[in-house]
């Protein structure tokens, strides 16, 4: 078996070629090359470098620990014929669907909302703009301005294109917005049995999202950006308000297979899968994580790793070991050292490599706060956030951090006979810093903190 080999739309013989061109030999080289980069997959689902797409992943929305969370979607099409339809799936931590949506967005139109936690120590969302159906006793479809997610307090989202809406009426109900209207047609679908495909056109892939925590009484805000994925769906959906897809396995791009392209690998990898979740999988795959961490307490510094497995409530079959599905910490300070006879992160399994941290992802959002590892309290009396989170310390005040995701587990292959090895894992950092309280000119006082989020560098390596 060969580790992402013979993948790529790129053949070996193409640096030759380039060499050729360089010395000014033949323009056929340059006909050759555009031929090969019209050859490439052009409806593999892959992250988009856009912000757009027909998929997207906010990775993570919280209301504990004083956060509420703030979402906005946007449909990014100006021309008033481009109204879309859209499943909205809110995932609890566990992996739970907690709550499922059907919106739809007029042209250059928003669906925003806010979550907080409630007094019945769960979560409650209040709808801002656009049109919104749930489904309520015997599936009956309403328009709503809010909903409850139950017990689920953190999470993430997954939210997917349905199709473009081609329906004159109930586009023209946006403009309204007339809500009832999407309401009237669900239930006269489902008693009727009528076809609700036959009023959208395939996806346009013009969505794009963003997410705030916020904390209050902290006085921080972090804005969590959504994974894109452009090529996900090439056809149309439409399902009711209680129907929970499509969703992130409901990949659809190519009439006999599902395609992806990984770009965290350079070149990028491009390959064919019988199942569509191999296919997002493959797309979403990670084998390294690098980012930067500040624990000084001189500043309150503290700094907080997330990883969502958005794939994970789609596997067929649960981990069977805890080492599975890991993330692998290792520390280094700003200069590149780390602890003694520290290394670079070996091939995988990562687990033959003890001198490291590692946290088991059997949840679908992973929290990993730093603490010191010369501090004898717990590293979670330091976290930002209010999930259960991991553990992991480091020896350094501040530094970078490489994150290995793999483990004993077998690698993904795709029909080439490619083997995948990593994760599908969406990272951010969280980093807070305190300066404690300021007292401006008129005498008031106020918290001086800020907050931001960082996202990781992510690769995908070859094996030589």
């Amino acid at each position: 078996m060969r580790f992402l080999s013979m993948a790529s739309p790129w053949p070996d013989s193409i640096g030759s070629c380039v060499d050729r061109i360089a010395a000014a030999a033949t323009r056929w080289c340059i006909y050759l090359a555009a031929a090969l980069f019209l050859s490439a997959p052009v409806h593999a689902v892959h992250v988009s470098p856009s912000g757009t797409g027909e998929a997207l992943i906010v990775p993570l929305y919280t209301t504990e620990g004083g956060f509420d969370t703030l979402l906005e979607v946007a449909n990014t099409r100006e021309s008033r014929m481009h109204a879309v339809a859209l499943k909205a799936n809110f995932v609890s931590e566990s992996g739970d669907v907690a709550a499922t949506l059907n919106v739809y967005l007029r042209a250059a139109g928003s669906w925003a909302l806010a979550l907080a936690g409630n007094e019945d120590g769960g979560a409650t969302a209040s709808v801002v703009d656009g049109c919104t159906l749930a489904a309520g006793p015997d599936d009956a479809v309403a328009a709503v301005d809010s909903f409850d997610l139950g017990s689920a307090r953190n999470g993430y989202i997954e939210i997917v294109e349905m199709g473009q809406l081609v329906d004159v009426d109930l586009r023209d109900a946006l403009y309204g917005p007339d809500c009832d209207a999407f309401a009237d047609y669900w239930n006269n679908v489902i008693s009727l049995g009528d076809d609700p495909d036959s009023v959208l056109a395939p996806p346009p892939g013009a969505i794009r999202a963003g997410a705030s925590l916020v904390n209050v009484s902290r006085g921080t805000m972090y804005s969590v950006p959504a994974t894109p994925l452009a090529n996900f769906r090439t056809v149309e959906w439409h399902s009711p308000p209680a129907q929970a897809t499509p969703d992130l396995s409901s990949a659809h791009n190519d009439a006999l297979v599902t395609t992806s392209l990984n770009c965290f690998a350079s070149p990028c990898i491009a390959d064919e899968w019988d199942d569509p979740v191999d296919a997002v999988s493959a797309a979403l795959m990670v084998y390294k994580m690098t980012g930067g961490y500040v624990i000084s307490e001189q500043i309150e510094a503290r700094t907080e790793w997330v990883l969502t497995a958005p794939m994970l409530r789609h596997a067929e079959e649960e981990p069977a070991e805890e080492l599975e599905h890991a993330a692998f910490f290792l520390y280094f300070d700003r200069n590149g050292d780390a602890l003694a006879n520290v290394v670079p992160l070996p091939p995988p399994p990562f687990n033959q490599f003890s001198m490291n941290d590692h946290a088991s992802i059997t949840e679908s959002v992973l929290s990993m706060p730093i603490g010191h590892k010369h501090d004898d309290r717990d590293p979670s009396q330091a976290r930002i956030l209010a999930i259960t989170p991991g553990a992991g310390r480091s020896p350094f005040d501040s530094g970078s951090v490489r994150v290995g995701l793999g483990g004993k587990g077998a690698p993904l292959m795709s029909l080439a006979g490619n083997e995948y090895r990593g994760r599908p894992v969406i990272g951010i950092i969280l980093q807070e810093f305190n300066n404690g309280m300021l007292v401006d000119d008129a005498g008031r006082s106020r918290v001086a903190s800020y907050g931001n989020v960082f996202l990781p560098g992510r690769t995908m390596e070859r094996a030589e």
